[in-house]
């Protein structure tokens, strides 16, 4: 299975070949919560890629829904959103989710893409819960082009 594309702009293959094999090694299962962008399913592990952006700009926030499937309501941490890796300046948490997620509930975050230079940039989102520092994580990445 391939990286979730956000556009038609995208040069996901040349994205795909360079992030593919640490985005097995970051994405963590979350058992009773499921990550969802645009209705699709995020399975760890898997890659959201995000619309080619030109240096300098920002791409359009991107909703993602985050669903409790379990039995009981989980308790978000501060911050429950966070991104890692080198290139994680390149990405943006726009909102944070609220702090109580349901059972059978769900809540919205949204991210951004902005490189500040050219080429390929991945950062690891994780979704933190009290008591449970990696809720759920996942890859984005995105590819710096050159303005038009």
């Amino acid at each position: 299975m391939g990286p979730m594309r956000a556009g038609p702009r995208c040069s996901g293959y040349l994205v795909w070949l360079f992030l593919a094999a640490s985005a097995a090694a970051w994405g963590q299962s979350a058992g009773a919560v499921q990550l969802t962008v645009r209705g699709e399913h995020i399975s760890p592990g898997r890659i959201f890629l995000f619309s080619d952006v030109a240096v300098g700009a920002a791409s359009a926030p991107v909703a993602f829904t985050l669903t409790n499937r379990g039995s009981s309501s989980i308790t978000l941490a501060r911050s429950a959103v966070i991104l890692s890796g080198n290139d994680a300046p390149m990405f943006s948490v726009v909102n944070q989710p609220e702090s109580t997620l349901s059972s059978g509930g769900s809540l919205r975050f949204r991210l951004v893409f902005e490189p500040t230079r050219l080429g390929p940039f991945l950062a690891k989102v994780t979704v933190r819960a009290v008591g449970r520092p990696q809720l759920f994580s996942f890859v984005v990445a995105g590819n710096g082009v050159p303005s038009l």
